[in-house]
């Protein structure tokens, strides 16, 4: 059980780090910093009702004009479920 633990306490912090690192890119406005957080043949899906992007690019042509187009505040969000 404690191996269980530790394992997803290095999730939870991986999870979180990765969440900061995209939380910077949308303050700084910097779509190829946030692009560049999904491997090369990421499947992203902003909501479950569209279809996925399907690769670095197309994540990457979606970023672009959104932090441009938002308020560089960002509240620290990171999901319940991961700490549960």
């Amino acid at each position: 059980m404690n191996e269980w633990r530790e394992h997803t306490k290095l999730r939870l912090e991986t999870s979180r780090t990765w969440l900061d690192a995209l939380k910077h890119a949308w303050e700084e406005r910097d779509p190829l910093a946030a692009a560049n957080l999904f491997s090369v043949d990421a499947v992203y899906r902003e909501t479950p009702f569209e279809e996925p992007m399907r690769g670095r690019e197309a994540i990457l042509k979606y970023w672009e004009p959104v932090p441009k187009t938002q308020d560089r505040e960002v509240p620290p969000r990171h999901p319940r479920s991961l700490e549960g």
